[in-house]
């Protein structure tokens, strides 16, 4: 045993083509881990005008950071057969850098005849951020807006993270896990329109009103989340104990077996056991987890000798039954 141990992660069935898949750590709060989503960032394709910025992303994640410069062009696309599915209760989470003065859309889904079904804009100044949720309810011919603003100095090299909760007739907005100063809203309508068409990140359907900053974990959850999960989705009280707490991990054609390391982060507190869950969370590139999602157990257990160690409790390979599922083994260094 000691304060780093791999994990291998099993490419079960199938080997064709390129596939990515997320992985991330929570707190013993939710050994299930957080509720299912989708990843938009890795489900998208950039072109050479959206730089990926590994160099800017947050210190415990693994996950891509991209900047948009606001140029034309510089936004990513999510084809229709990779968009998400019809949203009735739902979840936008984000992290983002904004550049002052920023005006754009980080997401947004719309047709040829300038219907936008729904976007998240994010509007910056010197001392306020504002959010808006643009949607158009189903059997709706025009396009909602809910909109909040919180005061709020926008920082060089600062993240912020906003979230938006819409089910059960409300939108909430949460900045930086903490609910935006009138930011609950009448959802009007039982559900969003949807139809298939491309999503777009970073920009309008069409390209314009460009984000302006840097983007990292924009994801959709395919609920409400509760208090409780979005205090965990923006504490990550993991990253206090871990030095690493999510990541990518990519095969090429043909590969197998990928393995990735977790750490414990030094410190002199002296702390009892503690638990936590690594779950594969996403995939892309024609690949599909199983559900129950992938999970392993992760304790960091007191030792004399050391500031933690790791130790591992339960199966570790789920049941498959899914073309290119994958799933996964792990072991102690």
């Amino acid at each position: 045993m000691s304060d780093v141990t791999s994990f291998n992660i099993l490419r079960q069935q199938g080997t064709f083509g390129d596939v990515r898949v997320a992985w991330e750590i929570v707190s013993d709060r939710f050994p299930l881990g957080l509720p299912p989503m989708q990843d938009l960032l890795l489900s998208a394709f950039f072109p050479k005008e959206v730089e990926l910025r590994p160099q800017s992303r947050r210190h415990h994640s693994g996950t891509d950071a991209w900047l948009f410069s606001g140029r034309q062009g510089a936004y990513g696309t999510i084809s229709p057969e990779d968009g998400p599915g019809n949203l009735a209760n739902f979840t936008f989470s984000a992290w983002l850098i904004p550049w002052l003065d920023t005006n754009g859309f980080i997401v947004s889904k719309g047709n040829r005849n300038r219907t936008l079904y729904y976007g998240v804009k994010v509007q910056t100044n010197e001392s306020h951020v504002s959010v808006m949720l643009y949607y158009t309810a189903l059997g709706a011919n025009y396009t909602q807006v809910a909109r909040t603003t919180a005061e709020r100095f926008v920082e060089d090299n600062v993240w912020l993270h906003v979230v938006i909760t819409a089910g059960d007739g409300m939108i909430e907005f949460f900045l930086d896990g903490n609910p935006m100063p009138g930011g609950v809203k009448s959802l009007k309508g039982e559900a969003i329109t949807d139809v298939s068409a491309p999503v777009r990140i970073g920009s309008d359907p069409y390209g314009e009103e460009r984000y302006t900053g840097l983007l990292q974990d924009l994801r959709l959850y395919h609920s409400r989340l509760n208090r409780s999960e979005i205090h965990e989705l923006h504490a990550q009280p993991a990253k206090t104990d871990l030095r690493n707490i999510s990541g990518y991990l990519q095969y090429r054609q043909g590969e197998m077996q990928k393995a990735f390391v977790v750490k414990v982060r030094d410190d002199k507190e002296e702390e009892g056991e503690e638990v936590f869950y690594l779950q594969l969370v996403a995939a892309h590139g024609g690949a599909r987890l199983p559900l129950p999602l992938p999970t392993a157990i992760l304790r960091v257990m007191k030792s004399d000798n050391a500031n933690g160690f790791f130790g591992f409790t339960g199966a570790c390979i789920p049941d498959v039954r899914h073309t290119h599922t994958h799933t996964h083994t792990h072991r102690s260094e």
